[in-house]
């Protein structure tokens, strides 16, 4: 599949956006779809790393607590 252009792109995210609020019972303004753009343009480069990221290389986090920020390891010796 070829890549599409920037306006293409633009159009095909504007879609996407107007029907996943339409589904929300949300109807889309300018303003929405401003706002939308332009946090989906200042995420795109760092989800792109993350998709790209090995992470099978990281250790798991020890004691996980989905309900708390991560911790650093205590065998570091930082118990901050």
């Amino acid at each position: 599949m070829a890549a599409m252009g920037g306006h293409d792109q633009m159009t095909a995210f504007e879609d996407m956006a107007r029907a996943a609020l339409g589904l929300a019972g949300i109807p889309p303004t300018d303003s929405d779809l401003a706002v939308l753009g332009a946090v989906a343009q200042a995420l795109e480069p760092g989800m792109r790393a993350l998709d790209r990221a090995d992470l099978e290389e990281l250790p798991p986090e020890s004691a996980l607590d989905p309900s708390r920020a991560p911790m650093p390891d205590v065998a570091d010796g930082d118990r901050s």
